[in-house]
């Protein structure tokens, strides 16, 4: 039964990918207008370098993979602070989630500085296959400027297990279409596009006397914008790729992580690479996770929390 989900899933990326191909967009904008999504966020899942689509099993889901609130139970509500490049910019994310027997569903908030995301999204499970979407509304402010957009995501997470393995795949694509961004209180209203990106993650977790070891690798394709009319160098331009991989030693009810982000490679890849370091722990139902990103900018240090019910 679930090579026949497997393939279902498999053609929701096929259409996707033609969808992409057919699109004959008159497009002059420069594309990528909510990159700082694509950073992702949450201090354990950033704390792994970010390689968090095949896991997505907290109050972040909304955000990494929908299909992940489906493999959840009861409810959970986080929340994360964000304090980037030394306290050049700020952000905070509100979460929660709820999960029973087959369904799960989220509504999230991400704010920093200039702009808010609001997430809406809603999950079920066939037989080992979890199957996601999630609804955004973009909303930014900056002087007399105004701008906001729609955006949809969707997600799937197909898991196997093996004796003394537990392995996941997931899957999701982002703003698909390319969101459309429109400004106000210009002199001409103008319009931008988020990219359409597609992350392919996967995670393995062995079982051991001391506890669990978790591996993961996400491989992120974004096409910053869509295609111009007659235009003969479209990927070469555009399309910009990445891979993130992470580790998670747990103990208890604390936990090591560690991860390599932004690790680029393509023609339009432009990116660097940046370790990154974090630890969780559960003191009374509540866990606490904390992260640290080094950059050229400054270091970005992120503390989440999160309890559930």
């Amino acid at each position: 039964m679930w090579h026949l989900k497997s393939v279902s899933a498999v053609v929701l990326v096929i259409v996707l990918i033609l969808f992409a191909g057919a699109v004959q967009a008159q497009s002059t904008s420069a594309g990528d207008a909510v990159h700082f999504l694509r950073n992702g966020l949450g201090a354990r899942a950033l704390s792994m370098g970010g390689a968090f689509v095949a896991v997505a099993n907290d109050a972040t889901a909304s955000v990494w993979n929908p299909a992940g609130l489906a493999t959840q139970s009861g409810l959970h509500l986080g929340a994360s602070y964000e304090n980037q490049f030394s306290g050049l910019v700020t952000s905070q994310f509100l979460g929660g989630a709820y999960a029973e027997n087959t369904w799960g569903v989220g509504l999230s908030w991400f704010n920093s500085d200039l702009y808010s995301v609001y997430f809406l999204s809603a999950a079920t499970e066939l037989g080992g296959l979890s199957i996601g979407v999630t609804g955004k509304v973009y909303s930014f402010a900056y002087n007399l400027q105004t701008a906001g957009g729609l955006g949809v995501d969707a997600g799937a997470l197909f898991k196997i297990p093996l004796d003394g393995l537990d392995i996941s795949l997931g899957l999701v694509t982002r703003d698909i279409g390319w969101s459309v961004i429109r400004w106000h209180g210009l002199a001409q209203p103008e319009e931008d596009h988020a990219a359409w990106v597609t992350r392919f993650g996967t995670a393995v977790t062995g079982r051991m006397d001391f506890g669990s070891l978790m591996a993961t690798a996400d491989l992120e394709m974004a096409l910053r914008r869509p295609p111009n009319s007659n235009e003969t160098n479209y990927l070469t331009d555009t399309v910009e790729m990445i891979l993130d991989l992470g580790v998670e030693v747990a103990v208890g009810d604390f936990a090591l992580r560690a991860g390599l982000a932004d690790v680029g490679f393509g023609a339009a890849s432009d990116l660097q690479i940046h370790p990154t370091l974090g630890l969780g722990a559960k003191v009374m139902g509540i866990e606490v996770d904390a992260a640290w990103i080094p950059n050229d900018l400054g270091a970005t240090y992120l503390l989440s929390v999160e309890f559930g019910l």
